[in-house]
């Protein structure tokens, strides 16, 4: 990805106004420094980050474009004054609220380092920089997902089991807790699940994460389980698995295939709905029923939505036919290309359901239709055409999943 598709076709080079070309970054690292004046903790990380980059920037070949929440234009200016790097043109509002939401932003100060090649290396860069000040291990590439799980692990009988025994095997990697109420709720439908898959003769074992407080807390909640655990004085590890995949909450279990790339994130959603196994090993349907999965997914990524519920029954399974052609075509194609799917696509039978999502829409209709939402972007479209076959939802879809993909 260019930097130019990120920031446009010019950066601000003072804050009198100054411009130069975005083409100035090629070649470089880049920082995108999400800051603003009236933030405390942004105006204390500031010095920071320009010793930082009066040190390193020109040895470590990078640069930093500071992208202003200020909430107004002067307030950008003063601060912005005070950095000795670049910054994204405070006019360009939407830009910056494009920016957010492709990299996460929840909170500033937030440091996002990008490879040369555009594509993102961490969104800890603070963390990194306030570490690392001397940029001795810059930048800062990631461990592979293989390295961080680690080649050993903690048996029953507590022996160690190496990676090696893993050999073809479906991971789960489960982050859990004693004291956590749900963790303990789940960990016995979790162990039913493990236990008829083993029985079975599937490839598939589990790895503990704990999020315990204690060592006796990890003792006396490992107990009962029948699967690995990962150490639990091995805390840089756990840690590590944490950031990787983000968890924010649990219990999370993370389902991998055997070359360590990611089946389900939510396999604790999907065990509870299988819990014999029988899709096992949950990935997730090319078509995704909101009766199903919840509402929830509407908010979590963008997403491609066919409103039936009201549609008579011949009608209702033309257009889920249609949707899932499309949705395995998408699929298809996102596979080929190696990227992560960017809009999920899914299907409305539940009146009650597609009524909360007409009303997002606006629309009062009852016939069958064809949305577009992306609600962190607020972005909500309904096609002019409801009865459509694969190819027409496809052509009418693009444009979405282009800018969703952006």
């Amino acid at each position: 990805m260019s930097f130019a598709s990120l920031l446009g076709d010019v950066i601000a080079v003072d804050a009198n106004g100054a411009q130069a070309s975005v083409s100035s970054l090629d070649g470089k690292y880049l920082f995108l420094y999400f800051s603003a004046h009236w933030c405390p903790p942004c105006r204390g990380f500031t010095p920071r980050l320009a010793d930082f980059y009066g040190k390193h920037h020109d040895a470590k070949n990078f640069e930093v474009v500071f992208v202003s929440s200020d909430k107004e234009e002067n307030s950008f200016r003063e601060y912005f004054s005070e950095m000795p790097w670049k910054a994204l043109p405070y006019s360009d509002r939407d830009r910056k609220g494009r920016l957010s939401r492709k990299f996460g932003v929840n909170g500033i100060p937030s440091l996002v380092l990008l490879g040369p090649d555009g594509k993102e290396i961490t969104r800890k860069g603070r963390e990194q920089v306030t570490q690392d000040s001397e940029a001795s291990s810059f930048p800062w590439q990631p461990k592979s997902l293989k390295d961080i799980v680690g080649s050993t692990f903690t048996g029953k009988a507590g022996q160690h089991v190496s990676t090696v025994e893993l050999a073809g095997k479906y991971l789960g990697i489960y982050f859990s807790a004693h004291w956590c109420g749900p963790c303990r709720g789940f960990t016995p439908t979790l162990a039913a699940a493990y236990d008829k898959l083993k029985a079975a003769g599937k490839p598939f074992e589990i790895i503990f994460s704990s999020a315990d407080h204690d060592s006796d807390s990890f003792d006396q909640y490992y107990k009962e389980m029948p699967w690995l655990a990962i150490p639990y004085d091995d805390s840089e590890r756990r840690e590590a698995l944490n950031d990787f995949f983000e968890v924010e909450g649990i219990p999370t279990l993370v389902i991998l295939d055997p070359e360590f790339k990611v089946v389900n994130a939510d396999g604790v959603a999907a065990v509870r709905r299988d819990k014999n196994g029988e899709s096992f090993p949950w990935a997730p349907k090319a078509l995704v029923d909101i009766a199903e999965a919840g509402p929830g997914v509407l908010n979590k990524s963008p997403c491609a939505v066919m409103l039936a519920a009201h549609a008579d029954p011949a009608t209702k399974d033309t257009l889920r036919s249609a949707m899932e052609a499309a949705a395995l075509d998408y699929a298809a194609r996102v596979k080929e290309s190696g990227k992560e799917a960017a809009v999920v696509f899914t299907y409305c039978d539940d009146a009650r359901v597609e009524q909360a999502i007409r009303n997002f829409l606006a629309n009062t209709s009852k016939e069958a239709a064809l949305a577009f939402i992306d609600a962190s972007s607020e972005t909500k479209a309904l096609a002019p055409t409801p009865h459509m076959s694969p190819a027409d939802i496809r052509v009418w879809l693009q444009p979405y999943i282009d800018a969703a993909e952006q």
